[in-house]
C-alpha cells in the first residue's frame, strides 16, 4: 500500500489539525486575491475626488462665459431687430413690451445660472474635504510626513472668500440679472403701469426700476451668503474630522 506524501491529507504522519489549517489558509489566500485591495480603493477614491474638483473648477468658468454670451447675444439680437424694423417703417409699439419680457426672462435665467454656480462651488468643497479626509487617514499611519502636506482638513476654506473667484463670478451674474429685472420693470412701467398709477415724482419709473433691481440683488447675495457661509462649511469640516478609522 503506497502513501501519497505530496498530499498532506493522505499522509498519516501529518496531524489532521495541521492539514485542515493549511487548507483553510490556502483557501483564504485564494479568496483574498479575488477581492479589491482597500488601499487601491482609497487611491481610486482620491483620484475621483481630485478629478471632480478639477471638473467643477472648469465648469464654473464655462457656465459663467455662457451666461455672458447669452446676455450679450440677446441684447445684440434685440437691438438689430429694432433697427431693422425702424428701417422698414414698421410699427414698433409692441417693442417695449417685448423688451421687458426678454429682460425678465434673462433675469430668471440669470438666477438659474447663479444657483448652478453655487452648486458647483459646493461640489468643489465636497471634493476638497474628501481628499483631505483621505490624507488624514494616511497621515495617521505615517505621522512623520505630516509637515510635508500643507493642505490639510483644517485648511479647507470654510466658506467663499470675499474677493475670491467664486465670489466675483457669482456677484457678477447676480448684478447682471438684477439689471435685467430692473430694466424690464422700467420698460413695463413706462409702457403699461405709468398710465394707470398716480405720478408723484418725475423719476418715478426710474425709482421703481431701482427698487426691483436692489431687491433682486439683495435676495441673491443673501442666498449666496447662506449657501456658502463659513458656519455651514465649518460644520461639514468638523463632521469629516470626527470620522473614526
Amino acid at each position: 500500500m503506497s502513501v501519497d506524501s505530496g498530499n498532506p491529507s493522505n499522509n498519516p504522519l501529518v496531524p489532521l489539525e495541521s492539514t485542515v489549517a493549511t487548507e483553510l489558509l490556502d483557501a483564504h489566500h485564494a479568496k483574498e486575491g479575488d477581492h479589491l485591495n482597500i488601499e487601491a480603493m482609497l487611491v481610486e477614491e482620491f483620484k475621483y475626488a481630485r478629478e471632480t474638483a478639477m471638473q467643477s473648477s472648469q465648469d464654473l468658468m464655462r457656465i459663467f462665459d455662457r451666461y455672458l454670451v447669452l446676455v450679450g447675444g440677446a441684447a445684440v439680437t434685440f437691438v438689430g431687430a429694432t433697427y431693422q424694423l425702424n428701417q422698414i417703417g414698421a410699427k414698433t409699439d409692441f417693442l417695449p413690451l417685448i423688451a421687458a419680457s426678454m429682460m425678465t426672462i434673462l433675469g430668471f435665467l440669470g438666477i438659474v445660472f447663479f444657483i448652478v454656480l453655487i452648486r458647483i462651488r459646493q461640489s468643489t468643497r465636497e471634493s476638497m474635504i474628501t481628499m483631505s479626509v483621505l490624507k488624514e487617514r494616511y497621515l495617521q499611519e505615517f505621522p512623520e510626513y505630516a509637515r510635508s502636506f500643507r493642505w490639510r482638513l483644517t485648511t479647507v476654506p470654510a466658506g467663499a472668500r470675499v474677493g475670491g473667484v467664486v465670489y466675483l463670478v457669482c456677484t457678477t451674474v447676480a448684478f447682471v440679472d438684477s439689471l435685467c429685472f430692473g430694466g424690464g420693470a422700467y420698460l413695463l412701467y413706462q409702457d403699461k403701469l405709468g398710465a394707470t398709477l398716480p405720478t408723484f415724482i418725475s423719476w418715478q419709473a426710474e425709482l421703481f426700476a431701482a427698487i426691483i433691481c436692489v431687491i433682486a440683488l439683495s435676495l441673491q447675495l443673501v442666498y449666496f451668503t447662506y449657501a456658502l457661509s463659513r458656519r455651514r462649511g465649518s460644520k461639514m469640516i468638523l463632521k469629516a474630522n470626527q470620522l473614526n478609522w
